[in-house]
């Protein structure tokens, strides 16, 4: 893989491999999670939750800023997870987990603590 130095590189790799709402980058709106941005003559890698934003990191220049980023991002396991499927039988969840793996989709399987076994 080429290595990323932009942040609009980043927003693609990200685009591209699933991360699309996990990271304020490069404009991206969230609500609470970590982002990064240009503030005047600096980057800054920060964290933001409940309207407050901590500053985390700063850099010089934006290379600094993406390679930090990046490997920020492809450290955290579960950014680009997301919910496929909620069953409450035992043949639905065979079915999903057929499809899956018919379709070489790469899955976590989670069980609900709550959930009674039969």
């Amino acid at each position: 893989m080429k290595k990323i130095i932009s942040v609009k590189e980043l927003e693609k790799w990200m685009t591209d491999n699933c991360y699309h709402d996990s990271y304020g980058i490069n404009g991206r709106i969230i609500h609470e999670g970590y982002g990064l941005e240009n503030a005047e003559y600096s980057w800054t890698w920060y964290y933001t939750e409940r309207g407050g934003r901590d500053i985390l990191a700063r850099f010089q220049s934006e290379e600094e800023a993406v390679d930090y980023a990046f490997k920020k991002i492809i450290a955290d396991g579960s950014a680009n997870r997301h919910m496929i499927g909620f069953v409450k039988e035992g043949s639905q969840e065979n079915e999903l987990i057929n499809e899956l793996q018919k379709r070489e989709i790469f899955f976590l399987e989670r069980q609900n603590p709550l959930r009674r076994r039969q």
